[in-house]
């Protein structure tokens, strides 16, 4: 399952992409550095769609996790 971190979107639609998050059951936590999504195979068209439709910058991919 790949890690992604993500500058959150702007607060005007900050709701909607956790709101989408949810609905499409892709799993995230909020951290100061971004959203941290975990997303599984068979999530990565929705994801890229979600990318496209709220703009998002991707910081990360896979980071190092913390313990």
């Amino acid at each position: 399952m790949p890690t992604i971190v993500v500058t959150p979107p702007e607060p005007k639609v900050r709701m909607a992409f956790m709101d989408a998050l949810e609905t499409e059951r892709i799993d995230y936590d909020r951290h100061t550095d971004g959203y941290w999504i975990y997303l599984r195979e068979s999530q990565t068209d929705t994801w890229n769609s979600l990318v496209s439709k709220f703009k998002l910058k991707i910081e990360d991919t896979d980071p190092p996790a913390f313990f």
